[in-house]
């Protein structure tokens, strides 16, 4: 009797600590979906508009084809154009081919992308416009050194590029040793770097949950009020962070298990991997490799690897910090935001300014057009 007692007593025990941590669970989820709802019922910073998908290799791409837009608390919206091969582009772009020559590449992130800006005002763009040529904007905010490699791989022997202009900034790097990335309506699975046999491979996105087929757009125009809350708590906070929580509690532990192989957060080698292949695409397919360091303000390379990549022959380097701190008048980190982050009347966000990109650009083209890159 004892004994059953003792038994029944244990299953009261965990009963009750599974109830508080569902509770727990439960009330989390509560508070994300309401930060998230009224995130968005306010001027927020985030993408309006259906311009991404879902993607099996890279985590999450355009749509091509699309027109959307970025939005801020204090500025305008910005537009945001995809081509029908899925490149950013101007909205009234009058170009359906990428055959003018030279023909840039541009891989990396945000600042590739020209996150806060107009597609015409992107280091892309102004490199085509700049030398007669074209330029393929491959940059996409959020992606790390996975995806930039990734889309390397395809694109590469694709167009055959003139130039390969590569974002390298520290951020890419951690970014390539976890499951996931962040975007403003929530993290999403991505590809990322594992170690094996002391050389990086990389592992697809693990797990597939199509956070863009959520009716997310239909709230950002709908009137806040009580029944609105409601029916966001129910179409899209339930399902968004319930899948959350399922999909990194099974990650975890599918890693924890080996059966999913472990991220390399520490970077051990991933740039010297990076790097390399890369390096071996330009040289296959006849390309220059071009490594813009973009961090901020006056951050050094402080990369060996990079540093290192200077001395070999078809590799050019530009540190876009020093660039453009360069150009200051007055060389104060005030100055710099001042000039070089995005404004509006106040400050907007810490992403390069269309003056920033300008600056780059030219940079490039004229130590391009000194070294005789440019033909």
């Amino acid at each position: 009797m004892k004994y059953f007692s003792q038994k029944k007593a244990l299953l009261y025990i965990a009963g009750a600590i599974v109830t508080v941590v569902l509770i727990g669970i439960s009330l989390k989820i509560l508070y994300l979906s309401t930060q998230m709802y009224f995130y968005f019922k306010k001027p927020y910073r985030g993408i309006e508009g259906r311009i991404y998908q879902i993607d099996n290799e890279l985590g999450y791409k355009t749509v091509p084809g699309s027109l959307g837009y970025q939005t801020f608390p204090r500025r305008d919206k910005i537009p945001v154009q995809f081509d029908q091969y899925g490149f950013r582009v101007p909205v009234k772009n009058e170009r359906d081919t990428y055959s003018r020559k030279p023909l840039f590449l541009v891989l990396g992130g945000s600042f590739a992308f020209g996150d806060g800006c107009l597609a015409e005002e992107s280091v892309a763009y102004l490199l085509g416009e700049l030398s007669g040529g074209s330029a393929i904007n491959a940059g996409m905010s959020g992606y790390g050194c996975a995806q930039m490699l990734f889309r390397a791989r395809k694109l590469i022997p694709e167009y055959r590029p003139d130039y390969v202009i590569i974002q390298s900034s520290p951020w890419l790097i951690s970014r390539a040793g976890r499951s996931y990335m962040l975007t403003y309506s929530g993290s999403i699975a991505a590809p990322f770097f594992t170690l094996k046999d002391g050389k990086n491979e990389i592992v697809p996105p693990p797990y597939v949950f199509d956070i863009f087929e959520l009716p997310i757009e239909e709230y950002k125009h709908t009137q806040k009020g009580i029944f609105d809350y409601f029916s966001f708590i129910k179409n899209v906070g339930i399902p968004l962070f319930v899948n959350k929580f399922c999909n990194n509690t099974l990650t975890y532990l599918r890693i924890k298990l080996g059966v999913l192989p472990r991220p390399n957060r520490q970077g051990i080698n991933v740039e010297r991997d990076f790097y390399g292949e890369l390096y071996r695409l330009c040289k296959t397919y006849g390309s220059e490799m071009v490594i813009v360091f973009c961090g901020q303000k006056r951050l050094p390379i402080e990369s060996n690897i990079v540093n290192g990549m200077n001395r070999i022959p078809g590799v050019s380097i530009f540190n876009a910090n020093e660039i453009l701190w360069d150009t200051l008048f007055i060389k104060t980190d005030e100055e710099y935001e001042i000039n070089y982050w995005q404004w509006d009347d106040k400050f907007v966000d810490p992403h390069p300014s269309s003056k920033a990109h300008k600056i780059i650009a030219n940079a490039i083209y004229e130590k391009m057009k000194l070294d005789k890159f440019v033909k």
